[in-house]
């Protein structure tokens, strides 16, 4: 059975081919530090950095569970994730590029684009100090089915 971690890191492989500079990074997780919301992955702050030229990581909006089959201890789940792909690029059709690419993953559906720039730069980062309308910023809202397990549940 596969994590969501593990699926995560499959979906940036395949994003393959892209031009120019990028950063990939895997799910990233919303903690408090000094008063401010800041987004990590492991020990390492992920924010948007302007020495890329494609930059992107994923957050995870839900997670549902559907029972799929009871056996004594162990229980078997389908999930469905609602997750979030942050971009920042330089590029304007690199949102047909991702699309593209997600929408040759296994158990994956794009829900849409929300392209609040503003909106989304200052939701991560925390404030609009060294926002740049010259890039393009915007998220790709979707969904992976995956199934899961548990012992002892």
């Amino acid at each position: 059975m596969k994590l969501l971690d593990e699926i995560v890191s499959n979906i940036n492989c395949s994003l393959t081919g892209i031009k120019g500079t990028f950063f990939s990074a895997g799910i990233a997780r919303v903690v408090l530090h000094d008063a401010v919301d800041k987004n990590y992955i492991g020990e390492d702050q992920i924010t948007f950095d302007d020495k890329f030229q494609n930059y992107f990581y994923h957050k995870i909006v839900s997670e549902t569970f559907d029972l799929l089959q009871s056996r004594g201890k162990r229980k078997v789940f389908n999930r469905t994730a609602t997750m979030d792909l942050l971009v920042m690029t330089e590029y304007r059709d690199f949102d047909d590029y991702l699309v593209s690419k997600l929408s040759d993953v296994n158990h994956l559906n794009i829900q849409g684009i929300d392209w609040d720039s503003v909106g989304i730069y200052r939701r991560e980062v925390g404030n609009l100090n060294s926002y740049d309308p010259k890039k393009y910023v915007f998220a790709i809202r979707y969904q992976v089915v995956y199934k899961t397990e548990c012992y002892e549940c």
